[in-house]
């Protein structure tokens, strides 16, 4: 006896097709409003060639912000080593200052 297997239905092809294609990087694409001033913002980073496109400016201040926010996080770590009298770099305690003062 040959079973027939059936197609799943298209509405589950077409979200795995799509959600293949957002895991190799695919783009979505959102609104968002935005008031004069921060679209001349947008614009003048545009302008000045420092961004591509307005796209382009918002991802570059996205990419900023991730990269500020794990500057806070690290800061918040050292400064809590610093407080329980740990050291930032234990793997480097044991290089003594003398070695290290050339490095200036």
């Amino acid at each position: 006896m040959t079973t027939v297997k059936h197609a799943p239905p298209k509405s589950i092809v077409h979200t795995k097709r799509y959600a293949r294609q957002y895991d190799a990087g695919m783009s979505a694409q959102i609104a968002v409003r935005l008031d004069e001033a921060d679209l001349a913002i947008l614009d003048a980073e545009v302008f000045s060639g420092r961004a591509a496109s307005r796209s382009d400016a918002v991802r570059r201040s996205i990419a900023y912000l991730d990269r500020h926010q794990a500057y806070e996080r690290d800061t918040a770590v050292f400064a809590h080593l610093r407080a329980c009298g740990e050291s930032a770099y234990p793997d480097l305690d044991a290089i003594p200052a003398a070695d290290m003062a050339g490095l200036d």
